[in-house]
C-alpha cells in the first residue's frame, strides 16, 4: 500500500505530545536523550558540586522540551511518498529515500486525526487522515501496519 502526502510541523507536534501522554516508552527514551546534554555538562565541569548537579538537571530538563520543538520546526514538509510491505517501510521525500524494517519500529499508534509509525529511536511518522482517500483505506493500512509489527513466531 503507498500513501503520498504532506506532513507539517503540527503533525509532528501531534506525534510529541500523543507519545508523552500515551507511552512510557516514549517518555523513558526522551528523558534518556535529555540526559546527555546533563551528563555532558557534568563531564566538561569536572566537579559535583551541589550547583553543578542542579545545573546539569536543569539542562536536561530543557532539553526534554527542546527536543520535540527542534523535531517540530525541523519537519520535511515536501510531499512524501510511503509505502508499507511485509519488507517494511519504503519512504521517498524529494531527493532522499530510505527503508525501514518493522523490527525498527516500536509501534503504530491511531491517534484519531492521524496514524503514527513510531521507531524505537523516537523517529517516526506522523499521517495524517487526509492522506487516505477513505475511512477503509486508513483502516486497511493501520491493520497492515500492525500484522506486520506483530512478533513472528520462530519457524
Amino acid at each position: 500500500m503507498t500513501l503520498t502526502y504532506s506532513a507539517t510541523p503540527d503533525d509532528v507536534g501531534a506525534l510529541f505530545a500523543y507519545g508523552l501522554r500515551h507511552s512510557w516508552r516514549f517518555r523513558l527514551t526522551l528523558a534518556a536523550y535529555a540526559a546527555f546534554p546533563g551528563l555532558a555538562w557534568l563531564l566538561v565541569g569536572g566537579r559535583l558540586r551541589p550547583i553543578d548537579l542542579a545545573t546539569a538537571a536543569l539542562v536536561a530538563i530543557l532539553a526534554f522540551f527542546f527536543i520535540p520543538f527542534v523535531t517540530k520546526k525541523r519537519t520535511k514538509t515536501a510531499v512524501r511518498a510511503l509505502s508499507i510491505s511485509p519488507d517494511g517501510i519504503a519512504t521517498t521525500i524529494g531527493p532522499l529515500a530510505g527503508i525501514i524494517s518493522w523490527s525498527q519500529v516500536y509501534d503504530v499508534w491511531d491517534g484519531g486525526q492521524h496514524i503514527f509509525i513510531v521507531r524505537k529511536n523516537l523517529n517516526g511518522f506522523a499521517i495524517p487522515t487526509s492522506a487516505f482517500g477513505t475511512q477503509s483505506q486508513r483502516a486497511e493500512f493501520l491493520a497492515a501496519c500492525r500484522e506486520y509489527t506483530r512478533p513472528r513466531a520462530a519457524s
